[in-house]
């Protein structure tokens, strides 16, 4: 069946409505995160009355000796990074707009390990050839999903290990996560979609 110039049209504009609706929350954090920056020197002065409240575990005795190195601690009080975060980025080389749901569940133990469960929906934009215009719906129905297992290295950031990824066919599955704690109550994220793309974006709690 042919589409008619009117309905491809009208295709495009419900394709427009979709995702204004589905990236509208993330806009909004967008707008918290450049909140978030102008803090930041606020929260640099708090650092060292933090440290002082939470201050690290002795080293075990014989580490030293039997050359057996410590493992990296959380930067964060155990707890702290549980629940739910979402947040948005963009890839402009590649006329893309991202939002990614990442649920974070954490053993208690301040080496680790915390368990994630990203969910990465991707757009592409821009009046770009052969581009599906209800893109945004099936991106949402269909995002790119993964179970991942993380540990704290010496810079305070969650390097993750994927234990599954799963994609569509016209996908890229998730190959790289790190984490590292921003503010109160915000992380950043970069990712890697094997020889798809990198992303990076800040994600904020939405519920524990």
């Amino acid at each position: 069946m042919n589409i008619t110039k009117k309905q491809k049209q009208a295709l495009w504009l419900i394709a427009l409505v979709l995702a204004v609706l589905y990236y509208a929350p993330s806009v909004i954090m967008s707008v918290r995160q450049m909140a978030y920056v102008s803090q930041q020197a606020a929260l640099r002065q708090a650092a060292p009355q933090q440290a002082a409240q939470h201050p690290p575990l002795p080293k075990a005795k014989g580490d030293e000796a039997n050359g057996t190195a410590a493992v990296p601690e959380s930067p964060v009080s155990p707890g702290t990074l549980s629940g739910f975060w979402q947040g948005s980025g963009t890839v402009p080389d590649k006329g893309r707009i991202c939002s990614l749901h990442l649920e974070l569940r954490e053993d208690g133990q301040p080496q680790g390990p915390i368990t994630g469960y990203p969910s990465l929906s991707c757009v592409t934009f821009g009046g770009r050839p052969n581009v599906n215009p209800l893109a945004p719906m099936m991106s949402k129905l269909d995002p790119v999903t993964a179970v991942m297992t993380g540990m704290w290295d010496k810079s305070g950031s969650l390097h993750f290990s994927i234990v599954k990824s799963l994609a569509a066919s016209d996908s890229c599955p998730i190959t790289g996560f790190t984490l590292t704690p921003f503010g109160t109550n915000a992380v950043t994220v970069e990712y890697q979609e094997g020889t798809c793309q990198s992303g990076n974006m800040v994600l904020y709690r939405t519920r524990t």
